[in-house]
C-alpha cells in the first residue's frame, strides 16, 4: 500500500476485501437460519434457554482468554521488522495459550463456587463445563484468524471460516438426529468441531512461529491490549441489560415484539460487522505504510458512512413488508422500533469508521472510559425510561446508548489520532438517510410486492444523491477519480 496509490484503488480494494469477507458471512448466517427449524424438532424452549447461557460464556470468554492479544497481533505485526515476526507471534502465541489453559483450568477447580452464584437453574455438569472448554478451544483460532486479516489472506480466512461452520453444524445434526443426543449432543458437537479446528490452527501456527524469548514485544502488546479486555467485555454487557429491565416492566409478548425488532436491527449490523473485518486491518496496514494516512483515513470515513448508509435507508423502509412476507399480523408492532434499532446500530456504524484512535495511537487505556460512558448511559436511560414507557423507553435508551459511547469514541480518536472530519457530509448522510425513510414510509398502493420495489427505488435514488453530494462535497469524489495511479509496493501474501 504504497504512499503513491489513489484513494479510489484504496477505497476498491477495501470494498472488495468486505465483500469477500460479506460472503463467507452470508453463507454462515444464512446456513444458521436454515438449520434452525431442524434444531426446532429435537430441541425444546429449555434447551435453547441452556444454549443461550453457553452461547453468554463463550462471548465472555472470547476478550479475555489470551488477554486480547491476537487483536495487538493485528495493530503490531507490520510495525515489527520483518525479521522479528516469526519470533514475536511465538512468545505471543505461546503465553495467550498457556495463560488461557490457565484460565479455564482455574474455572474448572472453583467452578463450585463461580457458577451457581451466576447461573441457578443450568448446571455446571455437563453443560456449562462444555461451554468452557469450547471457549478455550475456540480462542485457539484467534491468531490465525488475525494474521489472516492483517495479510489479507481472505480466501483461506473465509474458507476456514465456512468449513468450521459446516463442520460444526453436520456433527450437531448427526448427534441430534442419528445418536439421539439432545441437548448435550449439541453441546458436544460445538466442543467437538472447535478442537478439531483448534488442532488445525496449532498445526498452522507451528509452521509461522519461531521460539525466541523475546520479552520485550511480550511486554509492549499486553500494555496495549489488557487495556481493551475490560472494554470488549464490556461490549457483550449492554445486550443483556435492557432484558434484565425488560423483564422487571413488561410482558412477554411485549418483550417479543421488542427481540422481533431487535433482530432487524441486528441484521443491518451485520453489513458493519462486514466492512469492519476489513476496516480495521485496512488502517493499520494504510497508518504504517503511507505518510498521508490521516488525510486519507478522514475522506475514506465518509466513504465507510454512505456505503452503510444504503442497508439502513433499505431495510427501515420495507420492513413493514418483511414482517408480512415472513410473519403475521401478531408482529406488526415491531415495525415502528425496527427503525430505531437501526438508528443505533448505524451510529454504531459511524463509530466503527470515524472513532478509530485508540488503537491506531496505541493509547488504549482510554478503552475503559469508552466502556463506562456506555454502561452508565445504558443503566441510566433504561432506569429512567423502561418503568414509564415500557418497550419503547427500552428502544429509545438504547439509541442513547450507542450516541453516547459513539460521541465519546469518536471524540477520544480525533484527539489521540488527528485526521480531517467532514461533519457537514456527514450530517447529510444522516438527515438525508432519515428523511428517504420517511419518503418511503408514504408509499402505499395496495400491492406487497409493489410496495417493496417502489420503496427501494425511492432509497436507491435518494442514497446516490447522498453518496454524490456527500462524499464529492468534500473533495472525495475528484480525489477518487482523478487520483494518479501511479506505482504500488506490492504487499501481496500468499494465499
Amino acid at each position: 500500500m504504497g504512499s503513491n496509490v489513489s484513494i479510489r484503488a484504496l477505497a476498491f480494494r477495501l470494498f472488495k476485501n468486505s465483500s469477500h469477507y460479506g460472503v463467507g458471512v452470508f453463507l454462515v448466517r444464512a446456513g444458521s437460519l436454515f438449520l434452525l427449524p431442524l434444531y426446532w424438532r429435537k430441541l425444546d424452549p429449555a434447551d435453547f434457554g441452556v444454549i443461550g447461557i453457553v452461547n453468554g460464556i463463550l462471548v465472555f470468554l472470547t476478550p479475555v482468554l489470551g488477554f486480547g492479544l491476537a487483536d495487538a497481533v493485528q495493530r503490531f505485526y507490520l510495525a515489527w521488522p520483518e525479521s522479528k515476526r516469526k519470533s514475536n507471534l511465538g512468545i505471543l502465541w505461546l503465553f495467550a495459550t498457556v495463560s488461557s489453559a490457565v484460565i479455564c483450568l482455574l474455572l474448572e477447580c472453583f467452578h463450585g463456587q463461580i457458577f451457581p452464584a451466576l447461573f441457578t437453574n443450568v448446571p455446571y455438569e455437563p453443560h456449562l463445563r462444555t461451554g468452557v472448554w469450547s471457549g478455550f478451544a475456540l480462542s485457539l483460532s484467534t491468531f490465525p484468524l488475525a494474521l489472516w486479516r492483517i495479510r489479507e489472506q481472505l480466501r483461506v480466512y473465509v474458507g476456514l471460516t465456512v468449513t468450521s461452520f459446516f463442520m460444526q453444524s453436520g456433527l450437531i445434526l448427526f448427534n441430534l438426529f442419528y445418536l439421539n443426543l439432545g441437548l448435550q449432543g449439541y453441546l458436544s458437537a460445538i466442543l467437538i468441531s472447535n478442537s478439531l479446528s483448534g488442532v488445525v490452527y496449532v498445526g498452522y501456527m507451528f509452521k509461522e512461529v519461531r521460539w525466541e524469548a523475546d520479552f520485550k514485544a511480550l511486554k509492549e502488546t499486553l500494555i496495549y491490549s489488557i487495556p481493551m479486555v475490560p472494554a470488549n467485555v464490556g461490549e457483550g454487557v449492554f445486550g443483556v441489560l435492557d432484558r434484565y429491565f425488560l423483564d422487571k416492566f413488561v410482558g412477554l409478548r411485549e418483550m417479543g415484539i421488542y427481540s422481533v425488532a431487535g433482530q432487524f436491527g441486528t441484521a443491518f449490523n451485520l453489513f458493519n460487522q462486514i466492512l469492519k473485518l476489513s476496516w480495521v486491518p485496512f488502517l493499520f496496514r494504510l497508518t504504517s505504510e503511507r505518510e498521508d494516512a490521516p488525510k486519507v483515513l478522514g475522506r475514506l470515513s465518509t466513504v465507510y458512512l454512505a456505503v452503510l448508509a444504503l442497508p439502513a435507508i433499505c431495510l427501515t423502509a420495507v420492513a413493514r413488508e418483511i414482517l408480512l412476507l415472513v410473519g403475521n399480523s401478531k408482529f406488526f408492532p415491531s415495525a415502528p422500533l425496527i427503525s430505531f434499532f437501526v438508528l443505533a446500530y448505524f451510529i454504531s456504524g459511524a463509530a466503527t469508521a470515524l472513532g478509530r484512535g485508540v488503537e491506531l495511537s496505541s493509547r488504549t487505556y482510554f478503552s475503559p472510559l469508552i466502556t463506562v460512558v456506555g454502561l452508565t448511559t445504558c443503566v441510566c436511560s433504561l432506569w429512567a425510561l423502561v418503568p414509564r414507557y415500557g418497550i419503547w423507553g427500552a428502544v429509545h435508551a438504547f439509541v442513547l446508548t450507542m450516541s453516547a459511547r459513539a460521541l465519546v469514541q469518536i471524540f477520544i480518536a480525533v484527539k489521540l489520532y488527528p485526521r480531517p472530519v467532514y461533519w457537514s457530509q456527514i450530517l447529510v448522510i444522516f438527515i438525508g438517510s432519515m428523511g428517504a425513510c420517511i419518503l418511503a414510509f408514504q408509499i402505499e398502493t395496495g400491492f406487497l410486492y409493489l410496495n417493496i420495489v417502489a420503496k427501494l427505488a425511492i432509497c436507491v435514488l435518494v442514497w446516490v444523491f447522498l453518496a454524490i453530494h456527500s462524499i464529492g462535497g468534500s473533495g472525495n469524489a475528484s480525489w477518487l477519480m482523478n487520483s494518479a495511479l501511479l506505482k504500488m509496493k506490492k504487499v501481496a501474501p500468499t494465499e
